[in-house]
């Protein structure tokens, strides 16, 4: 079984509707205007997958395999055929199967296997929810598969006996959006500048399946705008999230972790917006990743999208202190709690009234009087203050105190510039009276409200002039300012709450420049940032192309940079920064070599490249300093590189062997299928992760390898990549840890992608080994497949003595022996080097025994090496033996016992060699219990006719399956029983001639335990035999079957006159009459 990440993906579509005003010169009416936003999702969990692999050896000297066909089938627990599919949109299936990865065979269908190689298939299966059957310890099936193939034109088949699959209990996922219906922000129709205030997109996620859904994560995107016909200058952005009302974080990930079955757990993104206005629409869509089943395998049930009208809390014994969504579904209102109880909700506002008890200074105190009920009560009042106060206190006539998330008041736009303002009470069992307490709103000072401020672009010696303008809630006028002013750049306040911008930008201001804005009463202060993006004088549209280039090579300035003109894999803006043409696709330039470098400077030669890209390898280890490779100078005919030392050190290095790829810039489609994408892009300063999407987008995730191309800041730097994916990666240059502030270097980058797994394929007469899996890498040495290099990541020291690092995922490229490498995945930010070692030596692997997994008593165990001499060292509780540092490792000098479920990990040691691999072995003990038949009813088979069929036999105890056997000798003719392994049998008998005579045969199988033979259980079944009615040999009119019942002769037509019991009726009268042929009968006719 293997753990998969699953991907959902989700569309959150809004439709927002706001009444804005026109000019008074156009309009003497307020008009509506609707903007339709989208918020994409992703969700993604943990689920179970297997992993079926299956490796077919050609051994033969000369002839391949040809048309290799796997079919792969499925069966339940009792043998019947359960269907499964590739297609993700095929609903009926009950497993999502693929091919994942294919080594030394380019097809399942139809592929070829080459004379003398391992072909090594693997297959991913994601069951679909009904798989587990609501079973709690999940429910068994069989894998098998059918090969076939062909040598010399001659075709074999072969049945590969199925092994079991257990699917445990699957989740299932229903999403609850819930979104507030008005939203507040400034009022278009009012001279007051109202505040923008955070309202949230809250989501519960309920986990209604028989297991856990682990590891849920729920990422937003930021709203984007996809419809605004009129125009509306107006803002929508999440600020951040909250999960189960923890304190919030400026994310826009919610992870909910694990939820168990039953459960449920809430998350809300905080949003704004720039105006007020009314959402009238909300829908929530929803699509799968293919890649694990889609639609097929899809754990998640339902998506629903609620208006919410106030987050309120369910404070009845027993239940969380989670708010919970109270939502208006088509009029009705229901409370969705966290603890995963959905209520409705009783509407009591049509008998509620709110009368004046007393005052005491600004405070109020008022009576609401309603309908007493059980169960959840809603009531909505008009506010009689207008919006003019707040909620201070609320107390129930039996003494309880209501949440203030209970008692709120609230505002509605109803038309026309005007708002319904309401009193608004949630209560559980409610009494039906309750006295609550106001104050003014005006006796709490507030900061003044600046109006929303878009971002603007301009280009160099082009003005642009825009007002700000503000108010304050309190009456006063604000006194407005601008920080971070752009040299030139003017501000003035105008003193009535309004202030103007004005710039015309200078040649070298080019950039992106970010003003605050700020508004003050002289006590409080309101802030707002706004960028300014200023083009160059000769890149005026901002793509990064100067226009007269573009104008050159294209004739428009229409092309935005991320087309690819001449269809070679270079986008135009790289064309423009690599300086290659545009209009002329790129060729393959392909050149390895080693160099044997120190800490000067050597000068490589190019031979006919025009846009080089170097990747260096990864340097020996000869010397305990660190060595960083540094390239610079690369040209069209020659480039530069160097060892570099750490600061610290003397950076005089001894001589290393470096290798180094050079590569034309572009992407490149192999002979061999593989696609490699050259390029370089700029870096700047320290640990800033740069993003970089590939020219296009990969079928799955290559392996990126970066070099540092320049030299532009003279201290040590290496450089990293993160988030590798299909479309791209991030990278960053890493210092010494005690440094900052790196200058900007260009990188270059080689991303290889090949849909072979670890596959030797190749390339421009040389051979490479990659893999799009990764390499797990940490501080300590692994070995590489070719026995003979290691690898290992080494942590810079400068800032702390500690040089343990997290592990990191490492792409790596080996061409003809020489390696590359590089970090893909930033675990840790300590900055790292990749060190290499090439080891003369690796002492050979220890062998365990028995290697057999399951056990139901004691075992000896014993450990031995090839290596002659080298001394064992092994641990029994699963961790990784390690003499030197884990107390838990044993030197093994003799056979041991386990009688326990044990995992034995050892290795062998020897001074002269490597530390060999490790080796490791799990012992599973389960007491041993005899096996179990499944039902083998009785059958019946007519002469001649043939009977199958399959006999199965079931060890709950252990992986093992029983041992079969059944005594055919009771049985005329040659039957047949196979012990097809794994607990299955297949029976095969044609009765012959005369098998009919006996009527009815008894079958005794005997499953045997596979572990001790001693344990064993029978089933016993009958086989009846009837004659063949349709078989008369020597057309005498009687059937042979019954002249063998009385010794007639099937072949002697004479005998139907005979009358062999002188009762004066012949056989054939006998027969006819239904009577004994051998008994004498008074009279037939009677």
């Amino acid at each position: 079984m293997i753990g998969k990440i699953d991907k959902a993906f989700f569309s959150l579509v809004l439709l927002l509707l706001v009444v804005s005003g026109l000019p008074q010169a156009f309009a003497a009416e307020p008009v509506c205007a609707e903007v339709k936003i989208e918020i994409k999702q992703e969700l993604t969990l943990e689920r179970q997958g297997f992993d079926a692999n299956m490796k077919v050896h050609n051994e033969l000297a000369a002839i391949p395999l040809e048309n290799v066909t796997v079919k792969i089938n499925f069966q339940d627990r009792y043998g019947r055929p359960v269907v499964a599919t590739s297609d993700p949109n095929a609903t009926n299936a009950k497993f999502f199967i693929r091919v994942d990865s294919l080594d030394g065979i380019d097809s399942v269908q139809g592929g070829t296997i080459a004379p003398q190689t391992v072909a090594d298939m693997h297959w991913l299966i994601v069951p679909a929810p009904g798989a587990s059957a609501g079973s709690a310890l999940g429910e068994l099936y069989y894998v098998g598969a059918e090969l076939s193939y062909a040598v010399a034109g001659r075709p074999e088949v072969v049945q590969v006996a199925p092994d079991f699959i257990r699917v445990k209990p699957l989740p299932n996922i229903v999403l609850d959006y819930f979104l507030t219906r008005f939203t507040p922000g400034d009022d278009p129709l009012t001279d007051t500048i109202e505040a923008t205030e955070p309202f949230s997109l809250g989501v519960r996620v309920q986990n209604n399946g028989s297991g856990t859904a682990q590891s849920l994560k729920i990422e937003s995107a930021q709203p984007k705008i996809i419809e605004n016909k009129q125009g509306l200058l107006i803002d929508f952005s999440i600020l951040g999230s909250t999960l189960n009302d923890q304190p919030s974080e400026p994310s826009l990930l919610l992870n909910f972790g694990d939820i168990a079955s039953g459960k449920a757990s809430t998350g809300r993104w905080l949003m704004q917006t720039s105006l007020a206005g009314e959402f009238t629409k909300f829908d929530a869509s929803l699509t799968h990743a293919d890649a694990l089943g889609g639609k097929l395998t899809s754990l998640i049930t339902a998506t629903n999208a609620h208006f919410l009208v106030r987050d309120v809390r369910v404070d009845l014994p027993g239940r969380d202190a989670v708010r919970d969504f109270l939502a208006n579904d088509n009029n009705a209102y229901k409370v969705y709690e966290s603890d995963n109880v959905d209520t409705a909700v009783t509407d009591r506002s049509a008998t509620a009234s709110l009368d004046f008890s007393n005052q005491v200074g600004t405070e109020q105190f008022h009576t609401l009087t309603g309908t007493a009920g059980d169960g959840f009560t809603y009531i909505k009042l008009t506010d009689p203050f207008v919006g003019s106060k707040v909620v201070k206190s609320a107390i129930r006539s039996d003494g309880k105190v209501l949440s203030l998330d209970n008692v709120w008041f609230a505002k509605e736009r109803k038309g026309g510039g005007e708002y319904d303002y309401s009193l608004n009470l949630f209560d559980a069992n409610s009494t039906g009276k309750y006295t609550l307490v106001f104050d003014e709103k005006a006796n709490v000072p507030q900061a003044p409200v600046l109006q929303f401020i878009p971002d603007r672009t301009t280009n160099e010696s082009k003005q642009i002039s825009f007002l700000v303008e503000a108010s304050d809630p309190n009456g006063a006028t604000p006194l407005l300012s601008a920080t971070n002013l752009p040299a030139g750049a003017m501000f003035v306040d105008q003193g009535n709450g309004k202030a103007v911008f004005d710039w015309t930008p200078a040649t070298g201001q080019a950039g992106k420049h970010e003003i605050t804005f700020i508004a003050s009463d002289g006590e409080l202060q309101a802030t707002r940032k706004a960028f300014i993006t200023v083009n160059p004088g000769n890149d005026t549209d901002g793509d990064g192309m100067d226009d007269a280039w573009e104008l050159e090579h294209f004739g428009t300035l229409d092309r935005d940079g991320t087309g690819d003109f001449d269809g070679d894999g270079i986008s135009d803006l790289d064309e423009f920064r690599q300086g290659t043409d545009p209009e002329t696709p790129a060729h393959l330039g392909f050149l390895t070599g080693h160099a044997a470098l120190g800490s000067d400077w050597q000068t490589v030669n190019l031979p006919g490249f025009t846009n080089p890209v170097v990747i260096a390898g990864i340097p020996t280890d000869n010397e305990a300093d660190s060595a960083l490779v540094r390239i610079r100078n690369v040209a069209a005919d020659s480039f530069k590189l160097r060892l570099q030392e750490w600061n610290y050190q003397d950076d005089k290095h001894e001589l290393e062997s470096v290798p180094y790829l050079v590569l034309e810039a572009g992407r490149h489609v192999m002979s061999d299928g593989s696609i490699w994408e050259v390029g370089q892009f700029d870096v700047a300063g320290e640990e800033r992760w740069t993003p970089r999407k590939f020219f296009q987008s990969f079928a799955g995730t290559p392996q990126v390898l970066l070099s540092i191309q320049t030299m532009n800041d003279n201290d040590p730097v290496t450089v990293r990549a993160r988030s590798v994916t299909a479309e791209g990666f991030e990278a960053a240059l890493f210092e010494e840890e005690a440094n900052t502030n790196h200058g900007k270097e260009r990188v270059g980058y080689l991303a290889v992608y090949s849909p072979y797994v670890n596959s030797r394929l190749s390339v421009a007469d040389k051979t490479y080994v990659t893999g799009h899996t990764g390499f797990a890498l940490t501080d300590a040495a692994v070995n590489l497949e070719d026995g003979i290099t290691s690898l290992r990541l080494e942590e810079e020291s400068s800032a702390d003595a500690e040089t343990v690092h997290a592990q990191e995922t490492v792409g790596i490229l080996t061409i003809d022996g020489a390696v590359f490498a590089a970090d893909n995945t930033a675990s840790e930010a300590d900055t790292i080097l990749l060190r290499r070692h090439v080891n003369l030596a690796t002492a050979a692997a220890p062998v365990i025994t028995p290697g057999k997994g399951v056990i139901s008593e004691p075992v000896m165990v014993s450990i031995s090496s090839a290596s002659e001499g080298a001394a064992l060292y092994y641990t029994l509780d699963g961790s990784s033996p390690e003499p030197d540092n884990n107390p838990a490792t044993q030197l093994y000098v003799a056979p041991f016992e386990v009688s326990v479920t044990t995992t034995v990990k050892a290795i062998a040691r020897r001074s002269d060699l490597a530390d060999s691999l490790e080796q490791m072995v799990s012992y599973t003990f389960v007491a041993n219990t005899p096996p179990t038949f499944i039902d083998i009813p009785d059958r019946s088979v007519t002469e001649g006719g043939v009977l199958t069929f399959m006999v199965q036999a079931l060890d709950q105890n252990t992986l093992e399956q029983a041992l079969l056997s059944v005594d055919l000798s009771a049985l005329p003719g040659t039957p047949f029983f196979t012990d097809l392994g794994n607990g299955m049998g297949r029976f095969s008998w044609q009765p012959p001639e005369g098998a009919a005579d006996k009527g009815s045969y008894t079958l005794t199988f005997v499953a045997k335990d596979a572990q001790d033979n001693t344990l064993t259980v029978l089933e016993t079944m009958q086989i009846t035999v009837t004659g063949s009615v349709m078989t008369d040999s020597d057309h005498d009119g009687m059937p042979d079957y019954w002249e063998r019942q009385y010794s007639l002769d099937p072949n002697n037509a004479a005998d139907a006159n005979d009358d062999p019991d002188g009762d004066t009726y012949n056989n054939l009268r006998e027969y006819q009459a239904g009577t004994q042929a051998n008994s004498y009968h008074k009279c037939i006719a009677c």
